[in-house]
């Protein structure tokens, strides 16, 4: 019963669809309903249909249904995501009563309209679109009321080809994600209510999704108490069920994400530090379907996922509860044996009820932050869990010498990526280098790290798929763990192959990656940033650190970037205002952010932003749109980790923070450190010292930073002098400093150029006068005397022209702290990026 009420209950207001694509007579309830019975034609869809035909009060109150039909389920459970995601302007009525308030051509406004809500700014909203149809990223843009127009000659070809993949799926054996995956490719830019008293910021696929989540626990809550009589539950005694607590909403947290990704050597380090980074993620993702899957329920209850961090919406119901313990419980013991103390997963629920979920139901006029208070509640569950650890029994065996968990297998052979001692020990041959000895769990993931590039597939190829296997060889495929205490493998396989797996009982499930529609409706599919730039064509698998070094211009270093959203956690908590506060709008908060950090970022990557790619300066060399020279070596729910050719990392800093503006209406930002490495540097030391970086611009007032290049010691004490905000340095220390630089000199010393020959020399001492000028006269007399000394001879006017200006503009550069302070982290990437090295 639980699949069909999934089903009717995420194909409810799938008339919507069709009313706007096909005007006609007749509510969007009945036509939804006459649109599934056409696709399936089939009696066992009877409970299906009915939750789509009566989930409006005046339909189901004379429908005739028994009372233990899931329409009565549906119905309520549509009243709370309706209750969720929508902000009453003024009273409403059912839309066939009140068609006229009705403006159909209506497009979904961005959500961060109403985050952080200010009337004074401009609405944005998104063009009508598929996500296949979105090649480049979709912004939301200022609402024009012509250009913006979804009529139903935009629609129809939503619905048509909505309709083919309905077709294409098999209901009585393919998976609930399929349908769920389904509506996300064409319902995802389609707004749920075109009612003019409401916001529209809420999408058809977000209302679908959500109202499913909450049926879902509804039903197994019920279940739990043997509660049949669903009618007298949900439509005649709402009141009561409304203040009861029957949702959990459970967060999970992994911790020691860092060090287990970053604590690795530098030998095969960049297929070791992608496949570690994806391998944690793939885990993540598959115990929330091991949670899903013990507490019956689908994807649709996953709220939020992303950056070690997850939130599900659960039943209120001892088994709930059970699995939840269990699965902290065995996957820790599992991480116990495996990685030791490196990794831990936190899990803490809070109880909630559908007045909670809907920050008061049935008030118009919010006065409290419902939702607000469940999540800083679970959240400080989880902080206060962390600080008491493990079990009474994992904690003996911990402090027990002779135990398995303290057992070292080899007391003078070590893993060469990760140090461990305590398991077997195997040769590793990388390209072009000697083996080395790494332990089974860094042989699987580097492995997996190998496989990435056949996912990153811009045609959309749906030929290799993630399979999880009950059976696998360990060394050579990464293990994960099962709730129920064992293990399974990951596996790349083909499509095919996979599917026939799955059949015979030898696949748990599969992940595809990054695929809209392909066909395999056994599979669930996963967003993922894993863009890697292409190697070269003899070069098999991932691009390593030194090809990205070698593509890097002047200075052959490896640029490391990491960023992540300012006061994330805050947003969560008070980022709506009480009007607006509500499960569906965090739901569409935490979509929008995981959709651009882990589907939106491959296109900024690949040049297919929408926006004008960065440069640091426009010289005429490669200033047309390609595809960067980097790695995303991770890329959650918030934050990022980007390896490649330094100054391509760097402009793709740039570049991401202007789309991530434009993606949330400039009203969330980040923060972010970068630095340059020589290629052999270890990976841990790197990721130290950029977090270290990305903790200075996170205290620059007002965040929305950047720190740059590395600490330098000062006066006695450490300091970096390159923290800027976003703004300050593309316009202060790129856009002029930096520009003028590239104007004035030219470093080749070409003969007959028309700029000032220049030699590094020079830019040396002229980075060490201003970086020693403060009030002190005298280095301000070196600069004059310096200066003197490169007027141009002869009667080359233009060059006299540039000298005078490049003279009179530094003399004012140097009277300026901020100036000085910017020219200096300009004159250092004028340097880094004409210094020549001699290959070793």
């Amino acid at each position: 019963m639980y699949r069909k009420l999934a089903l009717g209950a995420v194909l409810h207001d799938i008339g919507k669809l069709v009313q706007r694509a096909l005007p006609g007579e007749g509510s969007h309830s009945r036509r939804g309903a006459e649109f599934i019975e056409e696709v399936f034609n089939t009696d066992e869809m009877k409970e299906v249909i009915e939750c789509i035909k009566y989930h409006h009060t005046e339909e189901l109150k004379d429908a005739g249904i028994p009372d233990q039909s899931p329409a009565y389920i549906v119905w309520e459970a549509d009243n709370i995501a309706a209750g969720i995601d929508r902000r009453k302007k003024i009273s409403t009525q059912d839309d066939d009563e009140n068609l006229h308030r009705f403006k159909k051509e209506l497009p979904l406004y961005s959500i961060f309209n109403s985050f952080k809500y200010d009337a004074n700014l401009p609405e944005t909203a998104y063009p009508l679109k598929t996500m296949k149809e979105s090649e480049e990223i979709n912004f939301p843009e200022r609402v024009d009321s012509e250009r913006f127009k979804a009529d139903s000659t935009k629609y129809y070809p939503i619905l048509n080809s909505f309709s083919r993949g309905m077709k294409e799926i098999n209901i009585h054996i393919d998976t609930l994600e399929s349908v769920l995956r389904l509506l996300e490719t064409h319902l995802a830019y389609v707004p749920s209510s075109t009612y003019t008293g409401e916001i529209p910021d809420i999408s058809l696929f977000n209302h679908l999704k959500t109202t499913c989540a909450v049926a879902g626990c509804m039903y197994r809550y019920f279940e739990n108490r043997n509660i049949t009589d669903y009618r007298k539950a949900c439509f005649e005694e709402t009141a009561e069920f409304r203040n009861t607590e029957a949702f959990l909403l459970a967060s999970g947290d992994f911790s020691g994400i860092q060090d287990f990704i970053y604590t690795i050597s530098s030998k095969g380090a960049m297929k070791s530090l992608r496949g570690r980074s994806f391998y944690l993620e793939i885990l993540a993702e598959h115990i929330i379907d091991e949670i899903l899957l013990e507490t019956g329920l689908c994807r649709a209850n996953l709220i939020y996922s992303g950056g070690g961090h997850f939130y599900i919406l659960l039943p209120n119901t001892p088994p709930a509860k059970d699995v939840l313990e269990r699965a902290k419980r065995e996957t820790n013991r599992w991480f116990l044996r495996r990685y030791g103390l490196r990794v831990y997963l936190e899990l803490a629920w809070q109880e909630a009820s559908a007045n909670d979920l809907a920050n008061d139901l049935e008030r118009d006029i919010k006065t409290e932050n419902r939702m607000g208070e469940i999540f800083r509640r679970v959240s400080a569950r989880v902080y206060k869990n962390k600080i008491q650890r493990y079990e009474k029994e994992d904690l003996k065996a911990l402090m027990t010498p002779e135990s398995s968990l303290n057992s070292l297998l080899y007391r003078e052979r070590e893993c060469a990526v990760c140090g461990s001692s305590s398991s077997e020990i195997a040769p590793l041959r990388l390209e072009e280098e000697e083996a080395i000895q790494v332990c089974a769990g860094c042989m699987g993931v580097y492995a997996l790290g190998d496989h990435l590039p056949r996912l990153d597939d811009v045609k959309g190829n749906p030929g290799v798929v993630l399979a999880v296997k009950a059976n696998g060889e360990e060394g050579r495929d990464p293990v994960i763990p099962l709730l129920t205490g064992g293990e399974a493998y990951l596996k790349f396989e083909e499509a095919r192959k996979a599917e026939e797996g799955l059949k015979r009982g030898e696949c748990i499930r599969i992940y595809s990656i990054n695929r809209h529609l392909t066909g395999m409706n056994y599979s669930t599919n996963l967003w993922a940033g894993i863009y890697n730039a292409r190697g070269e064509e003899t070069q098999k698998g991932l691009i390593d650190f030194e090809t990205l070094v070698s593509r890097s211009r002047g200075i052959k270093r490896l640029g490391v970037l990491r960023a992540d959203v300012d006061n994330l956690g805050q947003a969560f908590i008070s980022g709506f205002e009480n009007q607006f506060v509500s499960l569906a709008r965090y739901s569409a908060l935490s979509y929008s952010l995981s959709m651009f950090f882990k589907f939106e970022i491959n296109k900024l990557c690949r040049g297919r932003g929408g926006i004008p790619q960065f440069r640091l300066i426009k010289d005429g060399r490669n200033n047309e749109t390609r595809e960067r020279d980097l790695v995303i070596v991770y890329s959650g729910g918030d934050d990022v980790f980007i390896v490649g050719a330094w100054d391509q990392v760097l402009e793709f800093a740039v570049d991401m923070r202007e789309a991530f503006s434009l993606f949330t209406n400039g009203k969330m930002t980040l923060s972010a450190g970068f630095g340059l490495f020589d290629r052999k540097f270890p990976v841990s030391q790197m990721a130290r010292a950029t977090g270290l970086l990305e903790e200075l611009a996170k205290e620059n007032p007002e965040k929305d930073s950047i720190a740059l290049f590395g600490m330098e010691y000062e006066k006695g004490k450490t300091a970096n002098s390159h923290t800027y905000r976003w703004k300050e340095f593309t316009a202060g220390v790129c856009g002029e400093k930096l520009a003028k630089l590239n104007e004035w000199f030219d470093v080749e010393e070409n003969p007959g150029g028309g700029k000032l020959p220049c030699s590094m020399a020079f830019l040396y001492r002229l980075l060490h006068l201003f970086k020693g000028i403060s009030s002190e006269r005298i280095n301000v007399a070196r600069l004059a005397y310096m200066l003197a000394r490169r007027e141009p001879r002869g009667d080359r006017q233009d060059l006299k022209n540039i000298f005078r200006e490049m003279r009179s503009t530094l003399y004012g550069w140097a009277s300026s702290q901020k100036d000085r302070k910017e020219l200096v982290t300009a004159l250092n990437l004028m340097i880094y990026l004409n210094r020549k090295e001699r290959e070793k």
